[in-house]
């Protein structure tokens, strides 16, 4: 714990002391809840040199930005110039920049720490792009994309064109009902470098907001007890600093308010929120107000869509598949793997070879609320421990199960309630299984 010298607003001594980041207290017996505070350069928790970097762009097939979009307002370019999101002028991402991290644990705490620069110990998260949406289909091609885009050639859901121009059109839609490997295939369609949602994207999201908003309660109300956020006139909200300069609270419930029922009844479980909705957001992490009205115009939920520093449903409406983890059964316990090096391996390939993955840990043979997590020095989320609740430790649930190879699932659905976040995973199903609820995102990362 050598670079470890300020926590709390303490100013650093270290002229090397040029990160930011958390710590948390190891679970205990006993214990009912942890408590998460920031460590490090106070001035890094305020300024957020890693989290201010991420930002919208259309990005090519061979993995050039085209564009960055504007700050403000994701249909316009940076240059106040409308933006074409169709697919036509490149696929619309986020840029995750380079984020360097290290991961500390000892018997009683748990730390992460974030750096914008390369220091000792510290190992490298590569720049990336993760879609601005959750990820859409060329139905012509197979291809997967990032769009908004409202023809049927980019129908989402199942596909079912008899609801085109109806109130549970799937026009617009995030595309669903397709397996891990599909989506794997599809992605690799678009050229070297792009995946679907890759389990090292989801991690650096987890811990970029983690570290940001100081908590692992990614459904706590939008700007927390201060209220730090900005209403504007379209209904939209941002969060914004609280006074004393730190982001608070979190990312609000997010589409996970509907019942079961209404789900089944309004479009038999298919994506219903449209690709784009937080687009008046641009860059800023907030809430848009959606409302879902059936085919007499009557109210069936409002739902406030979230955005996570232009990454829109980070958790909730649909499950993201993801690829680059998979879980192996051995003697009736589950086993997580995480793919080493993404150019060689078939990351979602449904047997249980883990060849060129590296073992993180066992998992808990129940589901659960999570109470403590792998951790690591890679900073691994998925569950060491169930036990927590809704309201404790880390918020979020764990699904498993006990088929031989497995796949993970993360951030809920629409009707998943408390259980959903950005820690919410699910392992309970085969990289071969497809439903109307699993959809998934859009990733880049160099190969060189």
């Amino acid at each position: 714990m050598s670079l470890i010298i300020g926590i709390g607003n303490t100013e650093p001594e270290n002229p090397m002391n040029q990160y930011y980041g958390i710590q948390w207290n190891i679970p205990q017996r006993g214990d009912t809840n942890i408590s998460v505070t920031r460590i490090g350069n106070w001035d890094l928790h305020k300024s957020l040199p890693l989290q201010n970097q991420m930002k919208r762009c259309l990005l090519s097939d061979d993995g050039k930005v085209l564009n960055y979009l504007h700050a403000t307002d994701s249909n316009k370019l940076s240059t106040g110039a409308l933006a074409n999101l169709t697919g036509a002028s490149g696929m619309v991402e986020v840029e995750m920049p380079d984020t360097y991290y290290k991961f500390e644990e000892d018997s009683a705490y748990g730390r992460c720490l974030l750096s914008p620069y390369p220091l000792p110990g510290f190992s490298l998260w590569k720049k990336k792009y993760i879609s601005a949406y959750e990820a859409s289909v060329s139905r012509t091609t197979l291809t997967l994309a990032s769009v908004v885009n409202n023809t049927a050639e980019y129908r989402g859901g199942n596909n079912t064109a008899g609801w085109d121009e109806t109130y549970r059109s799937l026009l617009g839609r995030p595309v669903t009902n397709l397996s891990t490997v599909e989506f794997m295939n599809y992605a690799r369609k678009r050229g070297a470098g792009w995946y679907s949602n890759l389990y090292e994207a989801h991690l650096q999201m987890f811990w970029l907001f983690a570290v940001e908003f100081c908590t692992f309660n990614s459904q706590a109300v939008l700007g927390g007890a201060s209220r730090s956020y900005v209403q504007q006139e379209n209904g939209s909200k941002y969060a914004k600093p609280n006074a004393q300069g730190l982001m608070d609270g979190g990312l609000g419930d997010g589409v996970s308010t509907l019942t079961s029922a209404q789900w089944e009844s309004f479009n038999s479980y298919n994506p219903f929120v449209p690709c784009g909705m937080t687009n008046v957001l641009g860059n800023r992490t907030g809430t848009v107000q959606y409302t879902i009205t059936n085919a007499s115009g009557d109210t069936i939920e409002t739902v406030e869509v979230p955005s996570y520093r232009g990454i829109e449903n980070p958790f909730g409406h649909i499950w993201k598949w993801t690829e680059g983890a998979k879980v192996v059964t051995v003697s009736g316990a589950g086993k997580l793997y995480v793919a080493e090096d993404l150019t060689s391996q078939s990351l979602a390939d449904n047997n249980t070879n883990v060849s060129g993955y590296r073992f993180v840990g066992d998992l808990p043979a129940t589901n659960g609320y999570v109470k403590n997590i792998l951790g690591g020095e890679y900073g691994d989320i998925l569950p060491k421990e169930i036990g927590g609740s809704a309201s404790s430790f880390f918020y979020d649930y764990f699904y498993q199960s006990t088929s031989p190879c497995r796949v993970c699932a993360v951030g809920g659905a629409s009707y998943y309630g408390t259980h959903c976040g950005l820690g919410y995973v699910s392992t309970d199903h085969v990289p071969s299984y497809r439903y109307v609820t699993c959809g998934s995102r859009l990733c880049f990362q160099a190969t060189a």
